[in-house]
């Protein structure tokens, strides 16, 4: 018989939650240390971006002139991208939308 481990962290969380509003009456310092641990143990901790972002921002000037050169040069994608300090592959996602 094969397993599937995989895990439901929110709805472990919410399920203990329950828990602990049944039993906060009769058993206040379980009840508090069930929250301690849904709080504390099974949240992941929001991680601050690893590099700087470095790019400029995609604006509608950014699109009509990506656009605009797409249509009117030779240049490559990754040319055009260095050009407007951008991804190469937004100016795929613009090339891909002027299509339409």
């Amino acid at each position: 018989m094969t397993h599937k481990y995989g895990t439901n962290i929110p709805r472990a969380r919410e399920l203990l939650c329950e828990i602990a509003d049944e039993i906060e009456a009769t058993s206040p310092l379980c009840s508090r240390d069930i929250r301690r641990i849904c709080d504390n143990l099974m949240t992941r901790k929001q991680s601050g971006r690893r590099a700087p972002n470095t790019r400029s921002p995609v604006t509608q000037k950014v699109i009509d002139g990506v656009t605009k050169m797409l249509t009117e040069t030779d240049l490559s994608q990754e040319q055009i991208a260095a050009h407007f300090n951008i991804d190469g592959g937004r100016v795929a996602e613009i090339h891909r939308a002027s299509r339409k």
